[in-house]
């Protein structure tokens, strides 16, 4: 499976914009697909000394707003200051002309003069972990006399360089990973002077990658998991031929060498696929028909991520229709002639998606000779700003199943488990109908651990239901449950981290509490850590019906919104 994660490197400049440049195909004219997102992010920051705060070259004397500094006894400057200064550059210290920085010490007057002892430097600096990763700080430095660089604190590994080096020439490249924090980071060097002038030149950038969708799906054909291309008659097993002409289906398509007529490779890296395997040759007369191409994906969890992105373009011999999942409309088709240029770009239609599995069909008609599909396209995610995770029994993933009616009776939830009961142990429960006396709940079904349609008998005892779900306190915080709940008879619930650690949710002793819901149980700060969790509803059955109705949520809010 091919989960194309799209990390693009931002330049030095505060926005970075990335966009697919046409291509040429065979001397055909530059098509305006395949498509590629548009990623803008500014990920990198400019930490040089002796700039101003829209990044120009301050003057002599000229207070740096930036850079604070905290002086020796007798400097005057114990206190701390609003900001270093700029100095003049014909001191004896490196020439800083050209390099996008500037010299900084003590001296309002930008003299360089200042108490012997140990200055020190600080800028603040802020990085967003959730538009960039992969921080790294590039650093050229000169100093009058010694430095020693803090980062967030940490001593940063950087050799002390003796007077007159120090200052009459440009020290470096140092590079640095670390260690950076989400927010606010400072950089910290301490100058000792031991004598004379005394100043500090800072050349360094704080460069990091732009993140991608937080969750993508790469379509293309011929095409391995690192995007490169698949050897010419090789299996490709994202792809699967799951139905054509004769015998012999389901098997994966294979990469094919392109007919001369075909759209040629350019600078894509995916190819050309096949029914037939034609050894990396050119491929030759296939069975006329329809072949029904399949590529299917999982993960697709539509309780945490938006669609953002969903588009493909393509070409075909000959006609193509392309339909998503069980749909039965088509939301892109191509012509007999169709395998001569790539087609325009088409949008897979949110709705069109499920949560959980999907699948993308393309059904390639060949009307006679060589037969072949070539696609190229992405479906991307993000995390949602809100999310609300379904608990209720009777539901499937963020939908809720049709009431409780003997249409839908017998049908398994998904979700909720049977632990333990009476007779029966470690099975599904079921979608039942709702006895006269019954409670109703939104968004809910009463469930029953017998699958007869219609049918809800149980056994008298205890009866444990169980429902995982899992929390990721690494994109989400403020998590809370709520939920409302009846029950024939008594409930109690619980919820179980991964570490087995328990916590009492509520309950009720009622013997009719099947009547009317109960609650709602809330809790706003469960989660601890991230992992896996279980509500466990223990429901004692007294009688001969038995069945739980569950109507509710966990909810959370995206640490990135």
């Amino acid at each position: 499976m091919k989960h194309s994660i799209l990390n693009i490197i931002c330049c030095i400049a505060s926005l970075v914009i990335l966009a697919a440049s046409a291509f040429a195909q065979g001397g055909m004219p530059a098509p305006t697909v395949p498509p590629f997102p548009m990623t803008i992010c500014p990920c990198s920051i400019d930490l040089s000394t002796g700039l101003d705060s829209n990044i120009i070259p301050i003057g002599q004397g000229i207070p740096e707003s930036r850079w604070t500094i905290v002086g020796p006894p007798g400097s005057g400057l114990t206190g701390g200051m609003p900001s270093a200064w700029g100095q003049a550059t014909t001191l004896g210290w490196m020439n800083p002309a050209g390099l996008g920085a500037g010299w900084i010490g003590p001296d309002p007057f930008g003299f360089g003069n200042g108490a012997v002892g140990v200055y020190s430097y600080s800028i603040v600096f802020r990085l967003d972990f959730c538009k960039c990763s992969d921080f790294v700080l590039n650093l050229y430095f000169a100093a009058d006399n010694t430095a020693t660089f803090l980062l967030n604190g940490k001593q940063l590994n950087v050799p002390a360089i003796a007077s007159p080096t120090s200052f009459n020439s440009l020290n470096g490249p140092f590079t640095f990973t670390g260690p950076f924090v989400s927010g606010n980071n400072t950089l910290t060097v301490q100058v000792n002077n031991i004598g004379g002038a005394t100043g500090l030149f800072i050349n360094a950038t704080v460069d990091g990658a732009c993140k991608g969708p937080d969750l993508a799906f790469n379509l293309a054909t011929g095409e391995n998991s690192n995007n490169t291309p698949i050897a010419y008659g090789a299996a490709d097993t994202d792809w699967i031929l799951s139905n054509g002409p004769g015998a012999g289906y389901p098997h994966p398509a294979y990469a094919a060498t392109p007919v001369p007529a075909w759209v040629a490779g350019g600078q894509l890296s995916n190819r050309w696929i096949t029914p037939s395997n034609w050894g990396g040759g050119i491929p030759s007369t296939e069975s006329n028909g329809d072949y029904t191409y399949a590529y299917a994906f999982t993960g697709l969890d539509l309780e945490l991520y938006d669609i953002t992105y969903a588009s493909i373009a393509f070409a075909s011999d000959n006609e193509v229709s392309f339909y998503m999942n069980d749909n039965t409309a088509a939301f892109a088709t191509g012509g007999p002639n169709a395998f001569g240029a790539w087609s325009t770009s088409f949008t897979i239609p949110p709705a069109d998606f499920q949560h959980g599995p999907n699948v993308l069909r393309a059904v390639v008609h060949n009307s006679g000779g060589p037969s072949g599909l070539r696609v190229r396209g992405f479906v991307d995610a993000n995390y949602k700003k809100h999310i609300s995770i379904n608990v209720g029994t009777g539901t499937l993933g963020p939908d809720v199943m049709p009431t409780g009616t003997s249409s839908v009776a017998g049908q398994a939830d998904p979700d909720w488990k049977l632990l333990v009961g009476p007779y029966y142990s470690a099975q599904p429960v079921y979608c039942t109908k709702k006895l006269s006396g019954w409670t109703s709940a939104p968004g809910a079904v009463w469930m029953s651990p017998d699958g007869q349609l219609n049918n809800i008998t149980g056994y008298a005892g205890n009866y444990v239901y169980e429902l995982q779900f899992k929390v990721d306190l690494e994109h989400f915080q403020n998590y809370a449950i709520s939920f409302s709940y009846a029950a024939d008879n008594y409930v109690s619930f619980s919820l179980y981290d991964s570490s087995g650690g328990i916590t009492f949710l509520g309950g009720t002793n009622t013997i009719t509490s099947f009547s009317s819901l109960s609650g709602p149980i809330g809790s706003l700060a469960p989660f601890p850590k991230s992992g896996t969790y279980l509500i466990r509803a223990t429901v004692y059955n007294k009688d001969f019906w038995t069945a739980l109705l569950v109507s509710g949520s966990v909810t959370a809010d995206n640490i990135c919104q």
